[in-house]
């Protein structure tokens, strides 16, 4: 049985893991002349495929657990190479640039980072095969820069700065006491830098960033979150947190965010509305955070509230810009953005509003 994990760009290599006969065998490429294995073990435990870049050429992953994990990089010629630096640190990679010639992430100095009560110093990486490990520098002394995508050719690197103290597996430490995280960005000519935050907003994270690295997706935090309703409650104990008051929690302080290329700050849901006329499809729903970016920049993925009230992955399709030409025909252009637009509703797509339709969504 296959699970597929991703799809490189080109479209033409998924990624895949496999599990045979109850004998789990580690990842693989599913291609047009068929599966390819990454490992030769017949039993690879733990080894898990993290990323591949935009044509499947490059596969990074990992394999073990919070004890002694260890990454490696694999591609055809060289097959699954450990990738790390000495055995006193861990590498854990985050993200692998288009070209699949530089590769992102965090460097702790500890091999079992997770495990020690002491504090663990980590520190944002970059590596290419010709020059291999360089440290990223921070944006200042207090933020951490944490890389968690590239551009194509890995000369863009965006990520989030956080507290060099918050260590988020100790549970008693108070998130007053931290700096808010910030969303940043890297280039050789620029060096580390906070990306804009707009003054309604406190702390800001990137995830990803189109191969061009005009457009960099993420979300944002309000400074005042819009006020809520008290919980429902029994006999003055408050019951568990349903599906749709956490979806108000959310839809109550968190945007999706996009920097665009003067790396200007907009709301996502606002710029979809503004430059791409989707005021109508987007009718109801809050967009509450950018997960994805594809390749090419014109299509975006996330999380968000629809007019239901409930939480729901959605997906945004930007039609290319010659189809502005019909502006001058406002009823066929609307019929053109619905079907370019699919919001992932748990409905099929039709032509018209995808809200509306009852289909079940094949997928």
């Amino acid at each position: 049985m296959y699970a597929a994990s991703m799809v490189a760009a080109s479209n033409e290599v998924v990624l895949a893991h496999a599990d045979i006969r109850g004998g789990y065998i580690g990842p693989l490429l599913l291609t047009a002349e068929g599966p390819v294995q990454l490992s030769e073990e017949r039993l690879s435990v733990g080894l898990r495929a993290t990323a591949i870049s935009n044509s499947g050429a490059v596969v990074l992953g990992s394999q073990g657990y919070f004890n002694g994990t260890r990454s490696f990089r694999w591609t055809a010629e060289t097959g699954i190479q450990e990738f790390g630096i000495d055995e006193k640190s861990s590498v854990f990679p985050n993200a692998l640039s288009g070209n699949g010639q530089v590769i992102v992430g965090l460097i702790y100095d500890s091999p079992t980072p997770f495990l020690v009560e002491e504090t663990v110093i980590s520190n944002g990486f970059r590596w290419n095969e010709s020059e291999g490990f360089s440290m990223i520098p921070n944006e200042s002394e207090e933020r951490r820069f944490v890389p968690t995508a590239t551009s194509f050719d890995g000369s863009l690197i965006v990520g989030n700065g956080v507290d060099v103290n918050r260590r988020s597996y100790v549970l008693d430490q108070s998130a007053s006491e931290l700096l808010e995280p910030r969303a940043i960005a890297w280039t050789e000519e620029t060096g580390t830098q906070l990306l804009e935050l707009p003054t309604q907003f406190k702390s800001s994270s990137v995830v990803d960033v189109s191969d061009d690295g005009r457009l960099i997706v993420g979300a944002a935090i309000l400074e005042n979150p819009l006020e809520l309703g008290d919980p429902p409650s029994t006999e003055g104990v408050p019951v568990l947190v349903d599906g749709k008051r956490a979806a108000e929690i959310v839809a109550s302080k968190s945007r999706a965010m996009l920097w665009d290329e003067n790396r200007q700050a907009l709301d996502l849901q606002q710029w979809l509305k503004d430059h791409h006329h989707l005021s109508d499809a987007l009718e109801g729903w809050t967009l509450t955070s950018a997960s994805a970016i594809s390749a090419n920049g014109r299509i975006i993925a996330g999380l968000g509230v629809n007019p239901d009230g409930d939480l729901q992955g959605w997906v945004v399709t930007i039609p290319e810009p010659c189809t502005l030409a019909l502006s001058a025909f406002p009823l066929l252009l609307l019929s053109l953005w619905q079907r370019q637009v699919c919001l992932l509703t748990g409905r099929k797509c039709g032509s018209g509003d995808p809200r509306l339709d009852p289909r079940p969504h094949p997928h």
